[in-house]
């Protein structure tokens, strides 16, 4: 686990460098790849959305996924 917190740290300065920002579209992880950015001292600079969408309509609905997808790898 440790290693996510590392990844999300090295993420977050770099897309400060680049004056970038990140949005994250989760469903199985349920949010932690949101919750280990938002770990990061100043990462309110980069990212900018974080989407749960577990069910197939908001996935459909909420982050434009299309259900074509969903059918083939649900």
């Amino acid at each position: 686990m440790k290693e996510i917190y590392q990844a999300a740290a090295r993420l977050v300065d770099c897309l400060k460098r680049k004056e970038m920002t990140v949005t994250t579209a989760e469903s199985l992880t349920g949010g932690m790849a949101a919750q280990a950015i938002t770990a990061v001292p100043g990462a309110s600079q980069v990212l900018g959305f974080g989407f749960v969408t577990y069910s197939p309509e908001a996935k459909t609905r909420l982050v434009g996924v299309s259900p074509r997808l969903i059918q083939t790898y649900t």
